[in-house]
Order: structure tokens, then sequence, then C-alpha cells
């Protein structure tokens, strides 16, 4: 039912980039992030937007979880493949503003190590693996 594929909802992240959007791989080109057209879901007084992809600050079915795995050597790259992968396997993705919680701007040596590859030898190994020029497009 469409209730059992209800999956994730992601909260507002203060001091982050919105990244609320609905999400389509362009083959060969990128992943296009479009705004969102689906009209809000209300359930309780709480607004639930309907999306494809959302920040890192959510929570999820376990289910959804095991069933949506990107490949381990994307490392810190796999997010927008991630949430392409479950929106192809049908789950469902809502935002809601109902929960917010602060940015905290803490990046040990380790992460920072890490995330300095991730516009290089991470991005390049997303690209090989979804055959695409570019990363991501955002419409306006």
């Amino acid at each position: 039912s469409q209730e059992e594929k209800r999956a994730l909802v992601g909260f507002e992240l203060v001091g982050r980039v919105k990244y609320e959007y609905d999400i389509e791989l362009i083959k060969g080109k990128y992943f296009l992030l479009k705004t969102p057209k689906e009209s809000p879901i209300v359930y309780k007084n709480i607004k639930f937007l309907p999306v494809s992809i959302t920040r890192n600050f959510f929570i999820a079915k376990i289910e959804c979880l095991l069933d949506c795995k990107c490949p381990e050597e994307l490392k810190l790259c796999e997010h927008e493949l991630w949430h392409y992968i479950m929106k192809e396997k049908g789950w469902l993705k809502f935002y809601s503003n109902c929960i917010q919680a602060k940015y905290i701007n803490y990046k040990p040596k380790e992460y920072l190590e890490m995330r300095n590859r991730l516009y290089t030898v991470y991005r390049k190994k997303l690209q090989e693996i979804c055959k695409i020029e570019n990363w991501i497009k955002i419409e306006r």
C-alpha cells in the first residue's frame, strides 16, 4: 500500500542550503533537481511536502534503508544517487519544518580529508556509475 511505502521525512536544518526537490536522472547528463510540484499533505495539523530528495537530517524506516544501498566506494558522494534509488524503488519521501535543528560546523581532520575528495575522486566515481557527464543541475 501507499502508506507502507512512506519511507522518510526530512526536517529543517537551520544554517544549511535548502535541498528539498524532486530528482530526475537525465541520461548521459546529470541529476536534475526541480521544485516539488505536489501539494503538501496535512496530518495532525503538520504539513508534509512530497519530495524525492532532502537534506541529511531525517528519520527513515529501516526497511527502506536496507533496500536502498549505494556503492561503498562513493563515500560522501552518494546523496543524489541514494535518493534517486529510493525514488525508483517506489519509496515515498517528505519534508516538514515541524522539527528544526541548528547545523553545527564540526569537521574533524579525518572528515575533511574525505570531504576534500568529494569533488574529485568520489564525484568522478559517481559519474562513472551513473554514466553522466556532470553532477547536478538545479532547475529554478
